[in-house]
């Protein structure tokens, strides 16, 4: 892996676990949606998915609520292939767990699915930045 601004010390080529966060707005269909779909994921591929965990609000990276399920990193493919076909109207995004929050979320994160807008806390990602004195990206970037 590149040594830069993000990345202070070496990381691993890959991850040992992804997350897939699968987004959805509290009270609305998308909230059952998005529940059901991960946790028959996580009936299907029990041998792949370690866990899946329910964010009812906003935290940390993720400006919207979302359940996340737990890929280990040799299910990636077959889990990731089967979300990519059934999310419909959901919003997911599928990340590596490098040990970068910044590059897992936004240079290496996979979107599927229909909006991405709004779905990740920039002010999160500016204290990040700012913590190891890295300046925030040219708009458009």
């Amino acid at each position: 892996m590149i040594k830069d601004g993000f990345n202070r010390d070496a990381k691993p080529a890959s991850a040992s676990l992804y997350h897939a966060h699968i987004y959805y707005k509290v009270g609305e269909q998308s909230e059952p949606d998005a529940k059901a779909l991960a946790q028959l994921a996580r009936k299907l591929f029990p041998q792949h998915v370690e866990e899946v965990i329910e964010y009812d609000k906003p935290g940390g990276p993720h400006a919207a609520s979302n359940v996340v399920i737990h890929i280990k990193s040799e299910g990636f493919g077959e889990v990731v292939r089967w979300l990519q076909f059934n999310t419909g109207d959901l919003s997911a995004l599928v990340h590596p767990k490098s040990g970068d929050v910044i590059k897992d979320h936004i240079d290496y994160g996979l979107w599927l699915g229909p909006h991405r807008e709004g779905l990740l806390n920039g002010p999160y990602f500016d204290r990040k930045r700012a913590e190891r004195g890295i300046k925030p990206p040219k708009q458009g970037q």
